[in-house]
């Protein structure tokens, strides 16, 4: 996930292309220093620019994170600055690398099925007309049984599942009863197995 600045545009896209990631760490190695955080937006705006090509200039100022610090405070640091990376550092300010949204979701509301576990339904839909549904649901897969066809404002390349959706928009791990609303659908976490989102119950907003 490094980049150096010295990189031109075409060296830039082939590593986008063969990694596949959101953000960039954009690191001087010949001064051992970290200049800041790219993000893949900011590389493609400029590739129709007239402009010199120059990543140091597209840099953010990267949020350092403690390596001591533990996921539920690393939650509120990405809520209060409303970002999904960060750089680790070490007590000596050494970078040791780096966390995302996607990398806290995935650890805590991880969607692999346990060895002799059996897939269940993911929605139930009730009498009432609410809709019962696993934490572990991907997100595309929910959107399209709500005919919700754009939601590009969740970003869902940084989590995939309902459960890390829940973890999101409550800014820590969800406990039950805790309740949020995106469009027209309340969201309620009714139940949780060891720290993971297992069912929330969908309700639309009347």
């Amino acid at each position: 996930m490094i980049l150096q600045p010295d990189y031109t545009l075409e060296q830039t896209l082939a590593i986008i292309d063969e990694r596949h990631f959101s953000n960039y760490l954009l690191v001087d190695h010949a001064k051992d220093e970290t200049i800041g955080v790219v993000s893949v937006k900011d590389i493609i705006l400029k590739t129709g620019s007239d402009q010199p090509f120059n990543l140091a200039d597209i840099a953010r100022e990267p949020l350092y994170i403690p390596e001591s610090l533990y996921a539920k405070k690393i939650l509120e640091l990405f809520k209060k600055n409303k970002t999904k990376f960060g750089v680790v550092v070490n007590e000596y300010g050494g970078t040791e690398g780096v966390v995302t949204l996607h990398d806290l979701t995935e650890s805590i509301f991880g969607d692999i099925l346990e060895e002799g576990e059996t897939e269940e339904l993911e929605i139930i839909e009730r009498a009432d007309g609410s809709l019962l549904v696993e934490g572990s649901m991907n997100i595309s897969d929910f959107m399209d049984e709500m005919n919700i066809l754009e939601y590009d404002d969740l970003e869902v390349e940084d989590f995939t599942t309902l459960g890390g959706m829940a973890m999101f928009f409550i800014g820590r791990i969800p406990k039950e009863g805790d309740t949020f609303t995106y469009r027209h659908l309340q969201f309620e976490v009714v139940d949780m197995d060891n720290g993971r989102v297992d069912k929330l119950l969908v309700t639309p907003n009347k």
